[in-house]
């Protein structure tokens, strides 16, 4: 039973990881786009 519960925590770590993960590149993109409408805001 220990080895079967270390085993979910290790998914449970690898899950958290992946989505924190996600988490950052989502930010990134949004950022991306809120940057390119700020530049062509001053284009304009």
């Amino acid at each position: 039973p220990a080895a079967f519960i270390s085993m979910l925590h290790m998914y449970e770590t690898f899950g958290w990881w992946r989505r924190a993960d996600y988490i950052k590149v989502h930010f990134a993109e949004s950022w991306n786009e809120f940057h390119h409408l700020l530049i062509m805001e001053v284009r304009l």
